[in-house]
């Protein structure tokens, strides 16, 4: 019966569990009826813990095994401590009693002895097997029926006209070009010298001396320098660096500034973590934490990792633009691409092989 009882009680402790785990699925159920199913299992099991309850307590009074224990009241105030008595003084031990003699054990039984045997009884004569009878000749079989006519196959419908596609925007107007500064004026020629004399022939085809050359003039002072022109829109300082794709801008993500920031596709704005500037040797830097643009690791492979990381004069930081205007780098020269030729913002960017699509071909926007 202990037994039972305590199967009973640990069965009480699973049911309860149960309920906790159905209570935080309740919590986290999407629909109405997904939480009708839950409130369902709960009131069911609720009840096999009552049932459960009533049982211990019934055996608990037929055979007077404690139930489950109750709840603890509050605890008292305590008393006031009494002062110590002084220690009595300890009794002598009694002498210890002499063990019994063991009673001695009776003879065993005799055995009874085994009834005999009887005889086994003889086996009759097998009877005779009767002849088997002939078989009848087999009736000609019946002639197939007709097969059914099958019925014709319904008119399939018409497939309706397809859309127009939409026109493709117009590509927005290219930058002006930078003035360049005027020229410095030349300065001004020096006068030549006099040409020299020349000599009279004498008689008898003698060949007169010549005369002195004549002295060479100044050079004339250099002009001032004109002023220098504007720089190309090829490098500009601070610019979107914007793709052909989708027209977004190259983006550094969450405006982070540590290293391993990861660049991405995102709509143009006025934030520093938008700006970029090509440096004289193919570095680019971001204007939001002066880091530059890095393939991570200096992998070579195909869908390489572009990551922020600290300027250095490494070849994975190196990119030049080439004739179709894609970003290659200086490593394994292939381009920088958006994965999966993916139109919407959030895409990342990778290194790739370069080909004549439109998610390798960038260029610098104010």
């Amino acid at each position: 019966m202990q037994k039972n009882v305590k199967k009973l009680q640990s069965q009480v402790g699973t049911l309860r569990k149960q309920v906790k785990k159905l209570r935080a699925a309740l919590k986290r159920a999407s629909t109405k009826r997904d939480a009708r199913r839950i409130m369902r299992a709960v009131k069911s099991i609720r009840k096999l813990v009552r049932r459960n309850r009533r049982s211990i307590s019934k055996v608990a009074r037929q055979r007077r095994i404690p139930g489950p224990r109750g709840k603890t009241g509050k605890r008292g105030p305590r008393g006031l401590t009494g002062p110590k008595g002084s220690t009595g003084p300890r009794g002598q031990r009694g002498p210890k009693g002499s063990t019994g003699a063991t009673g001695r054990r009776g003879p065993r039984g005799a055995r009874g002895s085994r009834g005999v045997k009887g005889p086994r009884g003889r086996v009759g004569p097998t009877g005779v097997k009767g002849p088997q009878g002939s078989t009848g000749p087999r009736g000609p079989r019946g002639n197939p029926g007709r097969r059914g006519v099958k019925g014709s196959r319904g008119y399939r419908g018409r497939r309706g006209p397809r859309g127009r596609n939409g026109g493709r925007g117009r590509n927005g107007s290219r930058g002006q070009r930078g003035v360049r500064g005027p020229m410095g004026r030349p300065g001004k020629a020096g006068s030549r010298g006099p040409r020299g004399l020349r000599g009279i022939r004498g008689r008898n085809g003698r060949r007169g001396s010549r005369g002195p050359r004549g002295l060479r003039g100044r050079r004339g002072a250099r002009g001032p320098r004109g002023p220098r022109g504007l720089r190309s829109m090829n490098r500009p300082h601070w610019m979107h660096l914007k793709s052909r794709l989708n027209r977004l801008c190259l983006d550094i993500r969450g405006g982070r500034r540590n290293n391993g920031a990861q660049p991405w596709m995102w709509n143009c704005h006025n934030g520093a973590n938008q700006f970029w500037h090509m440096l004289r040797d193919g570095r680019i830097k971001s204007k939001l934490n002066n880091k530059c643009l890095d393939i991570a690791g200096a992998n070579r492979r195909n869908l390489a990792r572009v990551q922020m990381y600290s300027c250095h004069r490494g070849a994975n930081q190196k990119w030049y633009f080439d004739r179709a205007g894609r970003i290659r780098s200086r490593l394994n020269h292939k381009c920088l691409d958006i994965l999966g030729h993916r139109r919407n913002r959030g895409t990342r960017v990778v290194m790739y092989r370069c080909h004549g699509g439109a998610n390798q071909k960038w260029y610098w926007s104010r």
